[in-house]
C-alpha cells in the first residue's frame, strides 16, 4: 500500500526492468553486477577443490543469477531509455560478454585492450541519449 507519489529505492529500482535509468544509476549497476562476477568464481573454485565440499555452489549460483539479472536489466533500461530497438541491448549483452573472453583466451598478452573495450562499451551505452534531444537543446 504505497502511495502514488513515493519513488522507490534504488535497490527497488535496481532489479526491476521497468522504470528509467541515469547514468550514474547504470555505473552503480554494472558496478554492483561485475562486483558479484568474482564472488562467483571464488566460491565455483572453492566447490572444484577435491579435499572440499560442494556447498560453496549453494552461493555461487544466486550469485551467478543476480549477476546476470543486474547486467541485463541495466542495459535494457538505457537501451529503452535512449528509444533504441530491444535488439541493440541483445548484440551489446553479446559483444559484452565476448570481448572479454575472447581477450583471455585468444590473445593474453594484450587482455587490457580487452577490458579496455569492455569499458568503453559500456561508456557508449551509459552515454545513450534519446535522438533529437541534443537538436532540441542547440536551437
Amino acid at each position: 500500500m504505497g502511495e502514488a507519489g513515493i519513488e522507490p529505492s534504488f535497490l527497488v529500482r535496481l532489479f526491476d526492468p521497468r522504470g528509467r535509468i541515469t547514468p550514474r544509476q547504470f555505473w552503480a549497476s554494472m558496478a554492483i553486477s561485475l562486483l558479484l562476477l568474482p564472488l562467483v568464481v571464488i566460491f565455483a573454485a572453492m566447490a572444484s577443490d577435491p579435499r572440499g565440499s560442494d556447498s560453496p555452489l549453494i552461493l555461487a549460483f544466486p550469485l551467478l543469477g543476480m549477476f546476470f539479472w543486474l547486467f541485463v536489466v541495466a542495459i535494457m533500461k538505457r537501451v529503452r531509455d535512449a528509444d533504441r530497438p530491444l535488439w541493440l541491448a541483445f548484440a551489446v549483452m553479446v559483444a559484452l560478454i565476448a570481448l572479454p573472453v575472447l581477450g583471455l583466451v585468444l590473445f593474453w598478452d594484450v587482455w587490457p585492450v580487452f577490458v579496455l573495450a569492455t569499458l568503453g562499451l559500456l561508456a557508449l551505452i551509459s552515454g545513450l541519449g534519446r535522438p533529437g534531444r541534443n537538436e532540441e537543446s542547440a536551437s
